[in-house]
């Protein structure tokens, strides 16, 4: 598999993508034998468990990050759908992933200079990951291992602008 070929996928794919030619590169660094990275790719990009695509439905706050999300406009038509904004930010290991099209403002994304909110009123798929295992900020105890049942389900958030595909940010707060 060529480098061009890594980033043709990466950009059609978007971050999983990304994250797997960095796999790839540093696993297989001077390898020859390109069905080791064929085989290595068909095992990492699995599409995301169980899940949803569906619209905000109403006015939903989470002050825990300054977020708010509304209800897109009416006739408000994304370029990117639902099923690849799954892709492009579920969690493969994740018990359900779902995208949420919705109106985004983000108090904490500002532009230092200005003050202006750089994500304001966009238009976004709300990736949601749930049932993750994230490390906790402090890391676990040494020697235990990590495991489901010592492992806090967790949620994860990735934000893709829906007009553009673009990672605009990631984030947990449960």
């Amino acid at each position: 598999m060529s480098v061009n070929t890594i980033r043709r996928l990466t950009r059609s794919l978007g971050i999983t993508s990304l994250l797997l030619s960095i796999a790839v590169g540093v696993l297989f660094e001077g390898s020859s034998r390109s069905e080791d990275v064929i085989q290595f790719a068909q095992r990492a990009v699995t599409a995301p468990g169980p899940g949803d695509i569906r619209v905000q439905p109403a006015i939903q706050q989470i002050p825990e990050v300054g977020i708010t999300l509304l209800p897109p406009a009416a006739g408000t038509s994304p370029a990117i759908d639902g099923t690849q904004a799954r892709l492009m930010g579920g969690m493969p290991e994740a018990a359900s992933v779902t995208a949420t099209l919705a109106d985004l403002t983000d108090d904490n994304y500002v532009n230092t200079s200005t003050g202006i909110r750089i994500l304001d009123h966009r238009l976004v798929w709300l990736v949601t990951s749930t049932g993750v295992c994230l490390q906790a900020v402090g890391g676990h105890v040494p020697g235990e291992a990590i495991s489901s049942s010592t492992c806090p389900n967790h949620e994860n958030n990735v934000i893709i602008d829906a007009m553009t595909g673009e990672f605009l940010e990631s984030f947990t707060y449960r």
